[in-house]
C-alpha cells in the first residue's frame, strides 16, 4: 500500500474548495477507501486551522479538523531530522521540515501542488502532484 505525506496546500484545496479541489479530494477519498495511507504533520494541521478559522470560525474548524483526522495520520519529526532539514537546501524552511518528516517515516510520496519548491529534495520520498498519485492508484 502507498504511504504518502499530504502538504498543507493539498488539504486546503479540498477544505476551501479551490481550483485543484477534485484531484485533492480524490486523494482523501482513496485514503478513506484504504487504497493509500495518508500522513501529515501537526504543524500542517495548525497551519490549516489558521486559514480555516478565517473562513469558518473556531467551532466549525474544530469539527472539520476532527473529521479530517479520521482520514489522516499524524507523523512528526525528531530533533535530529529537524536539524537535518534546517541544513538542507530548501528556500522555504517549512517545506524542508515537512519533507524531512516524510523521509523520517519512510513514506513513498510527498503530495504537493508546488512540486517546484522541492526540486532540491534529496531522498527516497518521491514528489508528486495529486493527479500523478491518482494515476498510480488507478493503474
Amino acid at each position: 500500500m502507498i504511504r504518502a505525506f499530504l502538504d498543507a496546500n493539498v488539504i486546503l484545496e479540498v477544505l476551501l474548495k479551490r481550483r485543484e479541489y477534485e484531484a485533492a479530494a480524490n486523494i482523501l477519498k482513496s485514503g478513506e477507501r484504504h487504497h493509500i495511507n495518508i500522513y501529515t504533520s501537526s504543524s500542517v494541521i495548525g497551519f490549516i486551522a489558521y486559514w480555516l478559522i478565517k473562513e469558518a470560525g473556531t467551532k466549525k474548524t474544530k469539527d472539520i479538523l476532527t473529521g479530517l483526522l479520521g482520514l489522516i495520520r499524524i507523523a512528526d519529526i525528531s530533533h535530529e531530522q529537524l536539524l537535518l532539514s534546517l541544513a538542507a537546501d530548501f528556500k522555504d524552511i517549512e517545506d524542508g521540515i515537512q519533507y524531512y518528516t516524510a523521509l523520517q517515516h519512510k513514506l513513498d510520496y510527498f503530495i504537493t501542488l508546488n512540486k517546484g519548491d522541492f526540486r532540491k529534495a534529496k531522498g527516497e520520498v518521491q514528489i508528486a502532484a495529486p493527479a500523478e498519485v491518482l494515476k498510480i492508484l488507478t493503474g
